[in-house]
C-alpha cells in the first residue's frame, strides 16, 4: 500500500500514463483531498499519481509507483552479502612510504541546505517552509 499525508492546499489525483505525462486529470482514475490517502497497491504494473492543483504536478508534484508481481517463492532468501572492505594499497618495494594528502586547516564545508533528499515530493515550493508538503510511505507486506 501506498500512504499519501498532505495538507489541504495539496490533493492526490491518480491518473493514467498519459494524464501523468501530461499533468492531466481531466480523466482521473480517482481523486483524493483527505490529507491521508491509503491506495491499495494489489496488482502488478504501473500507477500514476499527480497533485491536481494549479501548476504543482508541472513542477514536479507527482509520482509514478511500479508495482511487482510478488513471488510465490516460500523459499528463504540467502542473507545479503558483507559490502567489501577497503584494502590499503600494497606497500612500496623500498620500505618507503606513500606521499600522504596534502594537509588543509580549513573546516570541511557544510552540505548544502537545498539540496533534496531521495523521495522529497516538496519541489512544488521548493522547500522554502522546510518542510515537504507531501510525505509518501509506501508499505510492502507479503504473505
Amino acid at each position: 500500500m501506498a500512504v499519501f499525508t498532505y495538507t489541504p492546499l495539496y490533493d492526490v489525483i491518480e491518473v493514467n500514463q498519459q494524464g501523468y505525462n501530461t499533468c492531466t486529470i481531466a480523466n482521473a482514475i480517482s481523486t483524493h483531498n483527505t490529507g491521508e490517502t491509503v491506495i491499495h497497491l494489489t496488482e502488478s504494473g504501473p500507477r500514476y499519481f499527480v497533485c491536481g492543483r494549479m501548476g504543482h504536478c508541472q513542477q514536479g508534484l507527482k509520482l509514478e509507483v511500479k508495482v511487482q508481481a510478488q513471488s510465490n517463492n516460500t523459499g528463504t532468501s540467502p542473507p545479503p552479502s558483507s559490502p567489501p572492505r577497503p584494502h590499503s594499497p600494497p606497500s612500496p618495494p623500498n620500505g618507503d612510504s606513500p606521499p600522504s594528502p596534502p594537509h588543509s586547516d580549513s573546516p570541511p564545508s557544510p552540505p548544502d541546505a537545498h539540496a533534496k533528499a531521495p523521495g522529497d515530493c516538496s519541489c512544488a515550493d521548493e522547500g522554502r517552509l522546510g518542510v515537504p508538503l507531501i510525505t509518501l510511505v509506501i508499505i510492502l507486506a507479503f504473505a
